[in-house]
C-alpha cells in the first residue's frame, strides 16, 4: 500500500481508537479509497506585453 494511504489509514485508526487493519478491512468492503489532493492551480500575472513586426494582410 502507498505511503499516503498508509497515513490515512493511521490518521483514521487513530481517531477511531481502533486497529489499522480493522480500518483498511471495513474501508475495503465498502469500496472507499482516499480522493488525491489536486495542488492549487498557478497564476502568471503579466505586467507587460509587446509585439513587434509588420501586420500583413
Amino acid at each position: 500500500m502507498a505511503k499516503d494511504s498508509m497515513e490515512w489509514l493511521e490518521a483514521i485508526a487513530s481517531r477511531a481508537k481502533v486497529d489499522i487493519n480493522r480500518v483498511e478491512s471495513v474501508l475495503t468492503a465498502r469500496h472507499i479509497v482516499p480522493t488525491p489532493v489536486l495542488p492549487a492551480p498557478r497564476r502568471m500575472k503579466l505586467l507587460s506585453l509587446s509585439f513587434s513586426g509588420a501586420k500583413q494582410g
